[in-house]
């Protein structure tokens, strides 16, 4: 079995918030960093900074929101160019993974939890960006 001693992080992008995940150093087990609120482009790319630097990261995975229909919804034109930023800035190679119904699907688990999506939308988020991770991990594990 390969070691890996570099993490994956996984992106639930929005426009005002985004849920980050990173994975294990061996890469099975996708793991809820936090929500990042950001009310300037400024203070997204500090708070983004500080995260890569805490860990070391190999790769970013950013979930892209497609339609129903695998066509590119109107918000995956702001997730490309973020993630064309992102590489830019702070050189690590971005992936896409298709992120449809992990909100959804987050927002099932809070119920199940107990707990209201519409009164934990950080928690979504962040249970967004798991999921979008883990998916991609689980994927990639086979290969």
């Amino acid at each position: 079995m390969v070691i890996y001693e570099k993490r994956i992080l996984g992106i639930d992008f929005g426009r005002r918030r985004m849920g980050i995940a990173i994975s294990d150093p061996m890469r099975i087990v996708a793991q809820g960093l936090e929500t990042i609120t950001y009310h300037s482009s400024k203070d997204l790319w500090d708070k983004l900074e500080a995260v890569l630097t805490r860990y070391e990261i190999e790769k970013i995975v950013v979930g892209i929101p497609l339609n129903l229909n695998g066509s590119e919804s109107d918000i995956s034109l702001l997730v490309k160019k973020f993630s064309e930023l992102l590489t830019k800035r702070f050189k690590i190679p971005v992936e896409f993974w298709d992120e449809r119904f992990t909100s959804k699907t987050a927002q099932e688990t809070l119920i199940q939890m107990g707990k209201s999506p519409g009164r934990n939308k950080k928690k979504v988020d962040q249970i967004a960006a798991v999921l979008i991770l883990q998916n991609y991990l689980d994927r990639h594990s086979n290969l």
